[in-house]
C-alpha cells in the first residue's frame, strides 16, 4: 500500500477524521480450510517497543473459535472470536498456551460489523477494544523473542491447523507500536457508518510505524 493525498479537519470535541477510500470488498473465510499467510517477519518480538493489531470483523455466527490472526512459532499470539467475546492470547514458551497470558472482553453479534483492536505496550499491558471501547486490559504480559524460522509464519483467519475463522475481514493492519485510545477511536469513526469506504491508515499520524495494511479485497 502507498500514501495519499489527504486532509482533515479535527473538531474540539473529538479525534480527527481520517481520509476515505472507495472500498467495497471484504476478504471471505469459510470456516473449514481458508487463511491467509503473511511473509515471514520479527516485527513481534523482544525488540519491539510494542505492538497494535487492527482488523474489521463480521462473523456468520459466533459459537466457538475464530482466528482473526495469529502467529506460527512457540513464542507468539493468537488474536480470535470465543463465543461472542474477544480473546487475546501472549505466550512465551515452547509452544504451550497453558497458562498463557489471556485477556478477554466485548460482546459480538452475528452478522454485524465490528471493530477489534488489540495492543501491547512492549513491557506489560495488553488492552482490548472492541468498537472504540476499551473492554479489558491487562497486566503482566513478558516480552515475546524472535521467531524461529522463516517457516513458522503468521496467519490471517486461522491457527494451526485448527480455529478457522468463519465470516469477513477486513483491513487488517498492524503496527509496531502502541495506538492510543484516541487514534483507536480516530479509525473507528472514521470507517464506521460509511458504506463501501474504509480509513486512510496513512493519514492522521497514524502511518508512523504502520508495518502491515491489507484493504481485503482490493
Amino acid at each position: 500500500m502507498f500514501p495519499f493525498p489527504f486532509s482533515f479537519f479535527g473538531g474540539a470535541s473529538g479525534p480527527p477524521e481520517l481520509e476515505l477510500i472507495d472500498n467495497d470488498f471484504a476478504m471471505e473465510f469459510n470456516g473449514t480450510d481458508e487463511y491467509l499467510g503473511l511473509p515471514y517477519s520479527t516485527m513481534l518480538n523482544s525488540g519491539a517497543s510494542g505492538y497494535t493489531v487492527s482488523s474489521w470483523v463480521n462473523v456468520d455466527d459466533v459459537s466457538g473459535y475464530k482466528t482473526i490472526y495469529s502467529t506460527e512459532y512457540d513464542e507468539g499470539v493468537i488474536l480470535l472470536i470465543f463465543n461472542a467475546s474477544i480473546y487475546y492470547y501472549h505466550y512465551t514458551g515452547s509452544g504451550t498456551i497453558s497458562p498463557p497470558t489471556t485477556t478477554s472482553g466485548g460482546t459480538l453479534t452475528a452478522g454485524q460489523w465490528h471493530h477489534v483492536v488489540m495492543t501491547w505496550d512492549g513491557s506489560n499491558s495488553i488492552k482490548l477494544y472492541l468498537d472504540k471501547v476499551l473492554v479489558n486490559t491487562q497486566t503482566g504480559a513478558t516480552a515475546l523473542d524472535n521467531p524461529t524460522a522463516p517457516s513458522q509464519y503468521p496467519k490471517i483467519g486461522q491457527y494451526n491447523t485448527n480455529w478457522w475463522m468463519n465470516g469477513d475481514l477486513d483491513e487488517i493492519a498492524f503496527w509496531s507500536r502502541e495506538l492510543d485510545a484516541t487514534e483507536v477511536e480516530t479509525i473507528y469513526d472514521s470507517t464506521n457508518d460509511n458504506p463501501g469506504k474504509c480509513a486512510n491508515l496513512f493519514t492522521g499520524g497514524l502511518g508512523t510505524d504502520l508495518v502491515f495494511w491489507n484493504r481485503m479485497g482490493d
